[in-house]
């Protein structure tokens, strides 16, 4: 852990603008708390009232993010664990897309824990009357093992949807090679090597990062020692969980939704349901409606992104010498905003099954009507020995 002085201070908050755009989970908390200390950064005397206007809008995002999203990780933690029971049940489990979709909801509950709901912790508890910000990310070992899992676990998600994208496609526009890409044994084997590949690439996030202490404040954030490097992998990263899966899996959806419309006469209809299981293609309209939904509420996230990267190349502008701070400030409400958005991604599946799956819809009603039995016979079995006891007495 490295302590810091005013100079290095001073070091630290320019190698931080001139990374900006990294996507650092904590770049904002670091930013804010250089800023916040005793050195002198500079002349900010010359306030006017937009910037203030700017602010109290900043503040509002951050509000908005600090209560919303307790609640999408409330909801989203639930729909992940019916989903995964729903894909584990001995109907839905001989299927291969269930191998991807369990897959993806232990991933989305892992990535609500250990992502979202910690990030939350530590930017938006505080905003809660009574409460303070915990900041579980501090700790040397907390911090480096917690980046490579919610890194690897976000990288595994996308790319999941992406395989799930693939065999969809080659089921629907290339049956000739169902049996080859379409089987459990295959689905495993692309499951198990996302995870692999996934490992592999984000080793660099907890490797260039390091527990900073301003004062009394430790900081998990990237090491400004290996900041081009560590830019230059993060935009890597972004691009990776962002536009290139966007891209393939509109592609797709595209080209499956084309094949679909080719064949909507009765009679290749009908060849098609005999072909393809009606249950398979409930599972083609599941992936359509995961796809445009991941691509709706991930383009506010990397939009926000692609404008801090630019500005992170201005030379000239507020962001690279740190003379604007409220032009920053806005930035980081719009962050709250838009990662909101960029959450509801691990959250909203659940609702899409049951939009678009009567299979599903139908297992899930089976999952509750079974517990609400079991709860009654236990409550039924409870009331039979509380009466024998009394009659014994």
């Amino acid at each position: 852990m490295s302590i810091l002085n005013c100079s290095d201070e001073n070091k630290l908050k320019f190698l931080l603008f001139k990374s900006f755009a990294s996507n650092n989970s904590m770049w904002a908390e670091a930013l804010s708390n250089v800023t916040g200390s005793d050195c002198n950064y500079g002349n900010y005397s010359n306030l006017k009232l937009s910037p203030h206007l700017n602010l109290q809008i900043e503040d509002v995002c951050k509000v908005i993010y600090a209560i919303l999203t307790p609640i999408i990780v409330s909801v989203g933690t639930l729909g992940n664990i019916l989903s995964l029971t729903v894909f584990l049940s001995k109907f839905m489990r001989r299927l291969s897309s269930s191998c991807y979709l369990t897959t993806l909801s232990i991933c989305h509950i892992l990535i609500l824990i250990t992502y979202v709901l910690f990030d939350w912790l530590h930017r938006g508890l505080g905003y809660w009357p009574g409460y303070e910000l915990i900041n579980l990310m501090s700790y040397r070992g907390v911090c480096h093992s917690f980046l490579y899992i919610s890194y690897t676990l976000r990288f595994t998600s996308v790319w999941l949807i992406v395989a799930f994208a693939v065999e969809r496609y080659v089921a629907i526009c290339h049956p000739r090679y169902r049996r080859l890409v379409c089987g459990r044994s295959f689905a495993k084997k692309v499951t198990l090597t996302t995870i692999v590949c996934a490992g592999l690439f984000c080793v660099y996030k907890p490797a260039l990062s390091v527990v900073y202490q301003i004062k009394n404040t430790r900081l998990c954030v990237a090491n400004p020692e290996y900041r081009q490097l560590n830019f230059i992998m993060d935009s890597v990263y972004v691009i990776m969980i962002t536009a290139l899966p966007s891209s393939v899996i509109s592609t797709l959806s595209v080209l499956i939704l084309r094949r679909l419309r080719a064949i909507g006469s009765a009679q290749n209809a009908q060849r098609l349901v005999f072909k393809e299981h009606r249950l398979r293609i409930e599972l083609t309209v599941i992936l359509l409606a995961i796809a445009w939904c991941f691509i709706l509420l991930t383009l506010p996230y990397f939009v926000t992104w692609c404008l801090q990267f630019f500005h992170s190349f201005s030379y000239n502008t507020p962001f690279y010498n740190g003379n604007d701070p409220f032009l920053l400030e806005v930035f980081s409400g719009h962050v709250a905003i838009t990662r909101t958005i960029y959450y509801l991604n691990y959250a909203t599946n659940f609702f899409l099954y049951c939009l678009t799956g009567a299979h599903y819809r139908r297992q899930v009603r089976g999952i509750l009507r079974r517990n609400s039995c079991q709860t009654r016979l236990t409550g039924l079995q409870d009331n039979i020995k509380q009466q024998h006891r009394t009659s014994s007495i």
